[in-house]
């Protein structure tokens, strides 16, 4: 089933997007999600208020040497590569401003053992991802995907709340994930 946004909508400035990454599969783990054209997330924030942007946060596992690329394994050298760790049926919001947007994103799950093994930072393998365009709020649109790469892993979900307060949930689940 679907899982609704846990958080009310507000009180974040106008015009902001919200994208509620969630933790829906079998045990702990990353969610790796990434834009990579130069300076696409300039713009996203790790709060509401809007003040602390994603670019060379502690999320930021493209930064050699950062506490997610140590815990969660080094992104790809270019651009910003977030590594959100969540625990199962945890949630994290990231906070689009009205005037920013994410080009050609991705997200993937991985679970915690196997990145214990081998990071997919650097991007997916054998495993369900999202695709995704978020354009300027009230100006563009929001265009996604979900796929396989090179093999199908457990289910993936996608929220997202307009700067009108509606929300959009997508889920993929493979016949085996049920």
């Amino acid at each position: 089933a679907p899982v609704p946004p846990s958080h009310p909508v507000g009180p974040t400035p106008a015009g902001t997007t919200i994208m509620e990454i969630s933790n829906d599969e079998w045990s702990d783990g990353v969610v790796f999600c990434r834009g990579p054209v130069a300076n696409s997330l300039n713009r996203v924030f790790l709060d509401e208020a809007l003040t602390k942007p994603v670019v060379r946060s502690e999320l930021d596992c493209a930064v050699p040497g950062s506490l997610a690329a140590l815990q969660w394994g080094e992104g790809v050298p270019q651009g910003s590569t977030l590594a959100i760790g969540l625990k199962r049926g945890a949630s994290r919001s990231l906070y689009i401003a009205a005037d920013g947007q994410w080009p050609s994103g991705a997200c993937w799950f991985q679970d915690a053992a196997s990145n214990k093994r081998v990071s997919m930072a650097k991007g997916p393998q054998f495993m369900s991802e999202v695709e995704f365009t978020i354009q300027e709020s009230g100006k563009g649109a929001v265009w996604y995907d979900m796929s396989s790469v090179e093999g199908v892993s457990g289910g993936i979900t996608m929220n997202y709340t307009d700067h009108q307060g509606r929300t959009q949930t997508d889920v993929a689940v493979p016949g085996g994930a049920r």
